[in-house]
């Protein structure tokens, strides 16, 4: 035991574990030949090859022939299947955690649009949208630029910080974006940073008491909120507003792209009825309704209200409200000319959605199917009446591979029109509910701005109030100290935890529930490296992936 337990010569590894590890390899390997299937004197396997590796394996298949004449090794590509192929999925360090987001909800199936590709600036936006800050976002942003930089000397380490460093990209977008929405935000921990000069003037009435702000004539801040917006008795009531309402822009936005990769992905597939009657109508359907709803908030805000009474500046959500309630009419003041009109024409647009989601697709399908079995009944009867030839090696393949195509269970119109049913409601419904989903960044923006202001006001605020010359450094030191510990824990580490899981669940649900069916199977290709990796991670000890040449050539 005590020489099983040393190091074996030129090496770092022990004889026990070199030949625990020999074992694991020869263990993959016949695992993977038993899936093959003997055919007299050789034996058939089945197995899936990138199109662009197809010339590779070719060539080591004509070498091998070469190399040794006694071995019948043959490569043949076959076109003509019903299988359904992996999904090769490549990556490298900057996809690989975006990529992990979508596979951890499904893998795509192959040739499906892969929900990565838009994850990659849409999750840290919207990510930066509920966590927007220009402090915390800095302080994000340091941490991943920390983590970029000193990535080998944490993983030579071993670093506590080395499970962060697959997702330091992921990091960086996210601080990045945090920031940037932090600057449109204007919000510095709970202060708001005069970065050009305002467009108000503040000053005392004759008593001395209130503040009296003045805009200066045609002046527009150049990014962000004007910093004097805090002085306003509504800046809350002003916040809320324009964050409600950008959080419902970008939701139809990310919902309106979601449908249109269902599109996508029905050109794809060929699949001419999902795109005429679902892409269709449910676009019309999402356009007409909250698509109308975001032109209306655009063309409020460019409307100049200033001259007239607040009061008279009509509420878009009872003009969406009328749109069912009063079919389209309504006494409301008008944002729009012609917006009555224009109303009407929408909400029969939504109408005419549904059914044309619900019905046509089943009874298409039906229609098409008996025409399959009219054509099946007729090749089956000239087949009969034809003189059978001998099996040929290609068909001979096809027949293998039928018999690992999936099962065809029949066609069933009830189960395909529930089905639809189905489809139809949680879509029209899920719809609602999902722009309403979208309300959690303005919530979570609101939250994380209003949490920095009242650890700043009770923090540090009242020691600049207090008349207190001598103590106030030290007490300064103290208050600070409790200020950065309790953002820190509070907004640093909790809430940032929640606005990832937000994001997640927008990305999951109401984006990726649009188009994207994940029921593919990851390409998995066979490799004695994949398999001895993760035992030799688990041991830490380095030694090497592949046994010696002797030992190979005594398994042959």
């Amino acid at each position: 035991l005590q020489d099983m337990a040393e190091p074996m010569k030129g090496g770092q590894v022990s004889k026990l574990m070199f030949q625990k590890l020999y074992l694991i390899k020869e263990k993959a390997l016949y695992n993977k030949m038993n899936m093959m299937r003997p055919e007299q004197n050789l034996v058939r396997g089945i197995c899936w090859c990138p199109n662009d590796d197809v010339k590779t394996v070719e060539e080591l298949f004509a070498n091998l022939q070469q190399s040794k004449p006694g071995l019948i090794a043959q490569f043949k590509k076959v076109d003509d299947h019903t299988l359904t192929p992996p999904t090769f999925l490549k990556s490298n360090d900057f996809i690989f955690p975006f990529q992990e987001i979508v596979s951890t909800y499904g893998t795509p199936s192959y040739r499906e649009v892969n929900p990565a590709f838009f994850t990659i600036i849409t999750f840290p936006f919207l990510f930066g949208v509920m966590f927007g800050d220009i402090c915390h976002g800095l302080c994000f942003l340091a941490f991943s630029i920390y983590l970029c930089s000193a990535n080998e000397s944490l993983k030579k380490e071993k670093s506590i910080l080395a499970p962060l460093l697959k997702a330091r990209y992921l990091f960086l977008l996210m601080g990045t974006f945090s920031t940037f929405c932090g600057i449109i935000y204007n919000d510095f921990a709970g202060l708001n940073l005069n970065f050009f000069s305002t467009c108000y003037s503040v000053k005392y009435d004759k008593e001395g008491e209130n503040l009296i702000v003045v805009k200066k004539p045609d002046c527009v801040y150049p990014i962000g909120i004007d910093p004097y917006w805090k002085y306003s008795p509504k800046q809350l009531q002003f916040e809320n507003s324009f964050k409600m309402k950008m959080s419902v822009i970008i939701g139809v936005l990310q919902m309106t792209l979601g449908v249109v990769m269902k599109c996508v992905n029905g050109i794809n597939f060929k699949k001419p009825y999902d795109i005429v009657f679902e892409f269709i109508p449910q676009i019309i359907f999402l356009i007409a309704l909250f698509g109308w709803m975001d032109f209306l908030i655009f063309a409020k805000w460019l409307t100049d209200y200033s001259k007239t009474s607040t009061t008279e500046a009509p509420f878009i959500i009872s003009i969406i409200i009328n749109l069912f309630l009063k079919f389209g009419g309504g006494d409301e003041k008008e944002i729009i000319s012609g917006q009555q009109g224009y109303s009407i024409i929408f909400f029969i647009l939504i109408f005419l959605a549904v059914p044309w989601m619900l019905l046509p697709k089943p009874l298409l399908l039906k229609s098409d199917h008996a025409a399959k079995e009219k054509e099946k009944g007729a090749a089956k009867y000239l087949e009969e009446g034809a003189s059978g030839s001998p099996e040929n090696e290609e068909k001979s393949l096809k027949q293998t591979l039928v018999q690992f195509a999936p099962r065809d269970h029949g066609f069933n119109f009830s189960e395909i029109f529930v089905h639809q049913l189905i489809e139809t409601i949680e879509y029209v419904l899920g719809t609602i509910s999902n722009c309403a989903s979208y309300l959690r960044l303005w919530a979570l923006s609101l939250a994380h701005a209003e949490l920095s202001a009242v650890f700043l006001d009770y923090a540090i605020l009242p020691l600049f109030h207090a008349h207190l010359p001598f103590f106030v450094f030290p007490m300064l030191s103290v208050a600070f100290t409790v200020f950065a510990g309790v953002s820190f824990g509070v907004l640093m580490c909790m809430d940032s935890l929640e606005c990832f899981l937000h994001t997640l669940r927008l990305h999951w649900v109401e984006f990726q529930g649009k188009f994207f069916k994940a029921e593919g199977y990851k390409y998995s290709p066979f490799s004695y490296r994949d398999t001895l990796e993760p035992l030799i991670e688990t041991n830490h000890q380095p030694c090497l992936l592949y046994t010696s040449d002797a030992a190979d050539e005594q398994r042959d």
